[in-house]
């Protein structure tokens, strides 16, 4: 099956379903009209002639690209001013260091830390999972 035709068949697919919810369920004649319309040309069109969708799958793609790129900056920018930055200054409040980057008279002169026992035996490495 082309990407043509299953774009046909799964877009049409949801706006001819989303049209009769409308319908049913809703009671919106316009807006259940125009997406049943719109479903069904779709899956007509992928059924008969995919190749005849090769521009909206493109422009489809491209609004997905587009909402794609837009959604992960906003996401990725509020889990980090919004819950990182607040999470580390008030780490940074309570002395909290989980990276030890600040040496305290406790610890030695060196950052190195003692691993398992388990490491040392070179078989661990053979069956990690």
């Amino acid at each position: 099956m082309t990407e043509d035709r299953k774009f046909g068949c799964i877009v049409g697919g949801l706006f001819t379903l989303l049209g009769v919810l409308l319908l049913v369920w809703r009671h919106r004649l316009i807006a259940g009209a125009v997406f049943t319309t719109i479903g069904i040309f779709l899956l007509f069109a992928a059924l008969i002639s995919p190749q005849m969708l090769a521009g909206p799958h493109h422009f489809w793609q491209k609004i997905g690209h587009a909402l794609g790129r837009f959604n992960t900056f906003l996401l990725l920018s509020c889990i980090f001013f919004l819950v990182m930055t607040p999470l580390g200054f008030f780490f940074h409040l309570m002395g909290r260091d989980l990276l030890r980057r600040h040496k305290r008279p406790e610890t030695t002169a060196s950052m190195w830390s003692a691993y398992s026992g388990r490491v040392a035996d070179r078989t661990h490495f053979e069956r990690m999972f």
